[in-house]
């Protein structure tokens, strides 16, 4: 869990690992990307006039892509500067040998900045009660699933002090407990772990910025790649209509990891088929048109072989939800509440997030994504085969 743990409060904000050199053809939207993410490695090496250099080439690149997404997220990241600037300006005031302030820098490294194994460590030393209780929680060797489960009701108990980034590390944090949980446990009380992993999924998923996707206004549909068939919005709905199986709209933001997506949509064909969705390496396809079934798929290295649920589970004009989910080495999807298919999967969800029309209308009224966004390229189309 360490590697996740390092990217805590990233996963909204999408900062990433690493930070490639802005290249001359690379797009707009990932030089923006890039340069909100330089902007989080240049604060923990104190350099906070670079971060703020890189916040202004962020928003230079922003505007070029005429994405409002990216622009609201850029002024988020500002605040969160100025918050951390301020904060650790006070934190350097007060006596770096006193217990309670070594508590305490520890705690905004942790949940401030995001880097928590190094965060938590450091406030253990320190005078805390609360932090070296976590600390000596976390190192407890061969922790069971119920043991994990305990683990991330601890850190949910945690009191909720300082801004929303830093209850946002909390609750990623307790989010890494459940989700090892749920990948040590079995039957019963595995799949009531997981119902309790997707509904704290649910509560984290962004509300503005990228992972936030609405089609409210015009300028919404510039985060989207759309390919074949006819697209466009009303009444704040994607529309999207196509006479063969080629048409794709796809999330102009690719991620390293995938922890849900949820999708509300709806079909609008007379005939009440095909509503198509893809996650990375998982796709779905609702009303197939050939028969009464439902395909589900997992594809990382290219096997297009689909399992099936029978009955059509998408009713006509009705709009559902759509969750798709990782709740801990296993891919769960879930209709309205309810999995509808599941299955254990090799390596985390990556990669892009598409909707498709085949041989119908469809409209999609969101898309919100709980993930860590990778600044390697601009998805243009699905990552992985489909069927």
């Amino acid at each position: 869990m360490n590697a996740v743990a390092t990217v805590l409060t990233a996963v909204i904000a999408g900062f990433a690992l690493a930070k490639p050199a802005l290249g001359q053809h690379t797009p707009p939207r990932i030089q923006a990307l890039r340069a909100c993410a330089a902007s989080r490695w240049d604060l923990l090496d104190g350099e906070l006039d670079s971060a703020r250099r890189s916040l202004a080439e962020a928003a230079e690149h922003a505007t070029r892509t005429q994405s409002k997404t990216l622009l609201t997220w850029v002024e988020q990241r500002t605040a969160w500067l100025t918050a951390c600037t301020a904060e650790r300006q006070r934190l350097a005031t007060l006596d770096p040998t006193d217990g309670a302030t070594i508590s305490a820098r520890g705690a905004f490294r942790a949940l401030w900045l995001g880097d928590l194994d190094a965060g938590i460590d450091l406030a253990a030393t320190g005078s805390s009660r609360r932090w070296r209780a976590l600390s000596a929680a976390e190192n407890v060797p061969k922790l069971d699933a119920r043991e994990c489960e305990r683990l991330g009701d601890l850190w949910l108990r945690q009191p909720a002090e300082g801004p929303d980034f830093a209850q946002f590390s909390i609750r990623r944090r307790a989010l890494d407990w459940y989700r090892r949980g749920v990948s040590r446990a079995e039957g019963a009380a595995r799949d009531k772990l997981a119902a309790k992993t997707r509904k704290l999924m649910l509560e984290m998923l962004p509300k503005s910025g990228p992972g936030h996707a609405v089609f409210k206004a015009k300028h919404d549909l510039a985060d989207w790649s759309m390919r074949g068939g006819k697209w466009s919005r009303r009444n704040g709905k994607l529309i999207g209509e196509s006479g063969d199986d080629r048409a794709r709209a796809t999330y102009r933001y690719g991620y390293s990891e995938i922890f849900a997506v949820r999708i509300r949509g709806s079909i609008a064909s007379v005939n009440n088929e095909n509503f198509r969705c893809s996650v990375g390496p998982t796709s779905v396809i609702f009303n197939w048109e050939c028969a009464k079934e439902n395909h589900f798929r997992y594809v990382p290295r290219g096997d297009v072989s689909a399992e099936t649920v029978r009955g059509h589970l998408f009713r006509r004009g009705k709009e559902h939800e759509v969750l798709i989910c990782d709740v801990g080495e296993r891919v769960q999807v879930c209709l309205d509440g309810r999995v509808v298919w599941e299955r254990e999967i090799e390596a985390p969800l990556h990669g892009a997030i598409s909707v498709h029309p085949a041989m119908s209308r469809i409209r999609v009224r969101g898309v919100e994504v709980l993930g860590v966004l990778d600044t390697g390229e601009e998805p243009v189309k699905p990552s992985h085969r489909t069927y």
